[in-house]
């Protein structure tokens, strides 16, 4: 039985987060986290579709509303993620690749968690 540290649980909620900020990007068709803000704040259906997608993937607004610095900077086009370490819960931004272990903390072994893919469910 694997035993998982506090630092890679939270790794790993931070990491299913920028998964549902990026599905939220995809659902608003926005490039940026503003862009999709107001996209939503504009159209009373998108934010119900969006709401109940993130409610059947176990998520509530404020969580999300709580992680916006994990959140503000993900782009979908280009597409630029978070990735979040298990060892040490630092972020860091990237486009394509990031390497497997932790290169921000001195010391730290933690490798680069990705964001979770969640899928738009068709309507």
């Amino acid at each position: 039985m694997t035993t998982t540290t506090h630092n890679e649980h939270i790794a790993q909620n931070l990491a299913e987060i920028a998964g549902a900020g990026h599905l939220i990007l995809t659902m608003a068709k926005a490039d940026t986290w503003d862009e999709a803000m107001l996209n939503i704040s504009r159209d009373e259906q998108l934010s119900h579709r969006i709401v109940k997608r993130l409610s059947e993937i176990g998520f509530n607004a404020q969580e999300l509303d709580d992680n916006t610095d994990i959140l503000a900077h993900q782009r979908r086009s280009p597409k630029i993620s978070t990735a979040v370490c298990s060892g040490c819960n630092a972020t860091a931004l990237y486009a394509k690749t990031i390497t497997k272990k932790c290169h921000i903390t001195l010391g730290c072994s933690g490798q680069w968690l990705k964001p979770i893919a969640y899928t738009v469910k068709a309507q």
